[in-house]
């Protein structure tokens, strides 16, 4: 959807157009599903993060106007990554006593890629201190090890693959498997990581 036609759709829902927006969400919607992949809500499922991103969406609508800098694109993009990210936070914060004490966990905590290697899991955080960043790696350590300790070699792999937003059909052309095996791979490593973080 082009900047002139979200434009013209919010000014139709500015004028009580109410199928408006629903245009809007539904052409958005595939936006939503690819961030809420790179990130894993402990005490629910993907569709709980979908519809956090849509409540993200959803605000995004009604507070853009034509007069900010970034398109609305853009700006549904932040939104709906800051709501995703508040709900992982959420998440975690409830889980934080279950947690292993060796691997402390403050409100940050989102597991995601490791952008570097292409596979390690770590902690996304705020911005950090010299001294918070030294605790921040070796947190990220012990959490890859804790991860790759409870998932066989193959599931770490595919799940490094799908929090980097590639589909099971993806993953299996990228592993050599079909996908079905792909997607019980990642409903095994849901439910593991689940357990051992104490969902």
């Amino acid at each position: 959807m082009t900047q002139d036609e979200v434009l013209n759709f919010l000014d139709q829902f500015k004028n009580g157009d109410e199928q408006a927006i629903e245009q809007l969400l539904e052409a958005f919607k595939p936006m939503v599903k690819s961030i809420c992949r790179g990130y894993f809500l402990l005490d629910g499922d993907e569709e709980d993060l979908i519809q956090e991103g849509m409540i993200g969406l959803y605000k995004a609508i009604q507070t853009y106007s034509e007069d900010k800098k970034a398109s609305f694109q853009t700006f549904a993009y932040i939104c709906v990554l800051r709501q995703v990210q508040m709900a992982v936070r959420a998440s975690l914060r409830k889980k934080q006593t279950n947690l292993n004490s060796s691997l402390p966990i403050t409100d940050q905590g989102m597991i995601v890629v490791d952008e570097a290697s292409g596979l390690g899991i770590y902690l996304l955080s705020e911005e950090l201190n010299p001294e918070e960043s030294l605790i921040e790696n070796e947190q990220k350590q012990e959490l890859t090890k804790k991860i790759k300790a409870v998932l066989s070699d193959f599931e770490f792999k595919v799940f490094s693959f799908y929090l980097k937003g590639f589909s099971a059909n993806d993953i299996a052309a990228k592993t050599g498997k079909d996908a079905k095996s792909i997607s019980n791979a990642i409903a095994r490593t849901k439910d593991k990581l689940r357990n051992c973080f104490g969902g």
